[in-house]
């Protein structure tokens, strides 16, 4: 009966809207997760940009201390040559301070023994 066909063609209007919109609630999550997948290798491939530049200020920087350190293992190497020149200096003036504190206490006893005839002949 054309009342019933009526009847059927709205209840399926009515899924039909049901279904088109669950189908385009669906279709908006895909896309907005698209949206996203998208924006993420586009702020991955930036990222890999500053890396690269990061990568060779980081190339730049060790080459740098790396001829910090050698010039420091230099500069080390020259202070402790320094410090043994100065060690065997230092140890070269105890030896001469010794010698001298000996030679004046040769020098300190011959005054003492001559001291008597100096103040003879005054």
């Amino acid at each position: 009966t054309p009342k019933s066909y009526l009847s059927f063609i709205g209840a399926y209007k009515i899924m039909y809207r049901h279904k088109l919109d669950a189908l385009k609630e669906k279709e908006s999550r895909v896309k907005l997760g698209l949206d996203k997948l998208v924006q993420g290798a586009q702020d991955v491939e930036a990222m890999k940009v500053v890396l690269a530049k990061e990568q060779v200020k980081l190339e730049e920087a060790t080459i740098s201390t790396n001829k910090m350190l050698e010039s420091l293992e230099v500069s080390s190497k020259e202070a402790k040559m320094e410090g043994e020149q100065v060690a065997g200096i230092k140890v070269k003036c105890e030896e001469d301070a010794a010698r001298i504190g000996k030679e004046k206490a040769s020098c300190t006893n011959d005054l003492a023994k001559a001291q008597p005839f100096v103040d003879q002949a005054h």
